[in-house]
């Protein structure tokens, strides 16, 4: 009858186990986040490229055949045009 002993209707340090094991999971779960919080992510974005040159994009169209010699001396006009400084 020792099943029944004070009341119990199980084995006390089974039930203490498996107490002691979930606290301890909960307790290491959060270390790891406060460590993962106070770290900050692992993976840093790349740096970032400048945009390309519009009259190099342009040159690379001309050479693809995108556009034709009359096209390509047009925007090269506009855009050596707006690089001037204006007095």
């Amino acid at each position: 009858m020792a099943v029944f002993m004070m009341g119990h209707t199980g084995n006390p340090l089974l039930v203490l186990a498996v107490m002691m094991t979930s606290s301890m999971l909960v307790f290491l779960g959060m270390i790891t986040m406060a460590y993962r919080v106070l770290t900050g992510p692992r993976d840093h974005p790349a740096p970032r490229t400048p945009p390309p040159d519009p009259l190099e994009v342009a040159r690379e169209r001309y050479a693809r055949g995108e556009i034709d010699h009359r096209e390509f001396e047009r925007i090269a006009a506009n855009l050596l045009r707006s690089e001037r400084p204006k007095p």
